[in-house]
């Protein structure tokens, strides 16, 4: 069974044709009590996202084909992946669905009730992120950049900044892209505000009125667990090793049999 990092799902604060826009980061993760070195990297196409982190312990990526509306996350220190079909929530109500067929009639009616019951709880507990766009802004390099913080319940989560330069607009095609790849980790229920007035919206992220990540990172306890600011980027053909899986990798399933 596949494991998920709690940063793999954390680094969300962004996502072959002829081009692509591919950014770089490198800064600190911290990890068995202390911060160490990582790098990450994101790439937009017109039909595939990939997201990329590296540490000391870690080296993982996530992979968005936009035709199929498949998420394959990738372990490339054990060699491994799995694939999730429709996203990550849909493929767990998959998974859960075949167990649950697998089952003796009277046994699976009453676990789809248990079901049923654990998930009306959850949605009532259950409290999205909320976006605020703050008045606090920066310069990185030559780019202006405005803060952007994450909260739950009133708990900063994450933060980014965000510039609006055109060096980081996607296309139409690229920003339908990242939007999918952010609905398949199942964040469409997030809610955005802005602090100079704007009205609530749902998170439809857009890099050219949103402003495109140079700085990411995200809290725990008030302790910055991921800091990450941009090293470089281009708009290349994508890189294949961000995108590909290579043959000697064991495909593995979400959960047990």
């Amino acid at each position: 069974m596949l494991r998920f990092s709690p940063i793999l799902l954390a680094v969300l604060a962004a996502p072959c044709a002829n081009a692509a826009l591919t950014t770089y980061y490198r800064g600190t993760v911290y990890e068995d009590g202390k911060d160490v070195a990582a790098t990450a990297a994101m790439s937009y196409t017109d039909d595939r996202v990939a997201m990329m982190m590296s540490s000391a312990t870690r080296h993982y990526r996530m992979v968005f084909h936009t035709k199929d509306d498949l998420l394959t996350i990738v372990d490339d220190g054990k060699k491994t992946y799995v694939d999730l079909q429709g996203g990550l929530g849909n493929a767990m109500d998959a998974q859960m669905k075949a167990q649950l067929d697998r089952m003796p009639p009277e046994q699976r009616k009453m676990a789809e009730q248990m079901m049923q019951n654990m998930r009306g709880m959850a949605a009532q507990k259950s409290v999205p992120d909320e976006y605020v766009w703050t008045t606090d802004t920066e310069t990185r390099g030559s780019y202006k950049c405005t803060w952007v913080t994450v909260m739950q319940s009133g708990v900063k989560r994450a933060a980014y900044c965000g510039t609006p330069s055109s060096d980081f607009t996607l296309g139409e095609k690229e920003h339908a892209a990242a939007v999918g790849f952010a609905h398949s980790l199942g964040n469409s229920s997030i809610l955005t505000r802005d602090e100079r007035g704007g009205q609530m919206r749902m998170f439809e992220w857009d890099s050219a009125k949103d402003g495109y990540p140079l700085v990411t990172r995200c809290y725990k306890d008030e302790r910055v667990i991921l800091n990450l600011e941009l090293d470089t980027f281009n708009r290349d053909k994508p890189p294949a090793q961000l995108f590909d899986i290579p043959p000697d990798y064991r495909k593995q399933s979400l959960g047990p049999p």
